[in-house]
C-alpha cells in the first residue's frame, strides 16, 4: 500500500541498513509499466494503487518517488550470516544468484548447504504456519521460510500472522493481520 511504502521510503531515508527485497508483486508492477496504459489501470484498480500514479498529462506514471524506490530493490541479498529473497533460489540452476526469475516464483527449492555457503536462505512467498516457521528458526535449518500468510487474516491460528525475523538475536517478532478485525467491527 501507498502508505507501507512512504514508511520504507523515509526509513530509507535516515539508514543506510534497509535493503528492500523485491518480491513478485512488484516485478509485476514495473513489468506493466512497459505496457498499454489499460493494463496499468487494471492492475492499479485492481490492488487498489491508484495513489501510486500521476493520470496528469498524456501518459499514466508511476510517481517518480516510487518508481525510484522500486528500482532501488534487490533481489536477493547476502550478509555474512544468512541469504534472503522473495521466493528462493533454484540451486538446479547454472548459476542461482543470477536466476531472478526463480527468485520471484519459485515455490519448493532444496537447500544446497555448499551453493548457500552453508548459510540460512530466509525467505517468504510460499504461505508456512507458524508452528512450521519457529521450528526452521529455532534448529537453524538452512530454509527459513517466514510467510505465515497475513493477507489470509487471522481466522485460522496457524496463519495470518505478519513475521518479522530479528536474525541476530534468532527471535521472531509477529503482529495478527488486523484488517479483518477492524472490517468485522463495520
Amino acid at each position: 500500500s501507498k502508505g507501507v511504502l512512504d514508511i520504507l521510503i523515509d526509513l530509507k531515508k535516515h539508514s543506510k541498513n534497509i535493503f528492500i527485497i523485491r518480491g513478485n508483486n512488484e516485478d509485476v508492477l514495473l513489468k506493466t509499466l512497459k505496457k498499454s496504459e489499460e493494463r496499468i489501470v487494471k492492475l492499479a484498480n485492481r490492488y487498489d494503487i491508484v495513489s501510486l500514479f500521476n493520470f496528469e498529462g498524456r501518459r499514466i506514471e508511476l510517481k517518480k518517488r516510487y518508481r525510484k524506490f522500486f528500482k532501488k530493490t534487490f533481489h536477493y541479498i547476502e550478509t555474512d550470516s544468512f541469504l534472503a529473497v522473495h521466493a528462493g533460489f533454484d540451486f538446479k540452476s547454472e548459476d542461482p544468484f543470477c536466476d531472478t526469475y526463480s527468485m520471484l516464483w519459485i515455490r519448493n527449492f532444496k537447500s544446497k548447504k555448499k551453493a548457500q555457503q552453508n548459510k540460512p536462505v530466509i525467505h517468504g512467498h510460499k504461505i508456512t504456519s507458524f508452528k512450521e516457521i519457529i521450528k526452521a528458526v529455532k534448529k537453524e535449518k538452512l530454509d527459513i521460510p517466514i510467510d505465515n500468510g497475513c493477507v489470509l487474516g487471522s481466522k485460522n491460528e496457524k496463519f495470518g500472522r505478519l513475521i518479522c525475523l530479528d536474525f541476530t538475536h534468532k527471535e521472531i517478532i509477529w503482529q495478527k493481520n488486523i484488517d479483518q478485525e477492524i472490517y468485522s467491527m463495520l
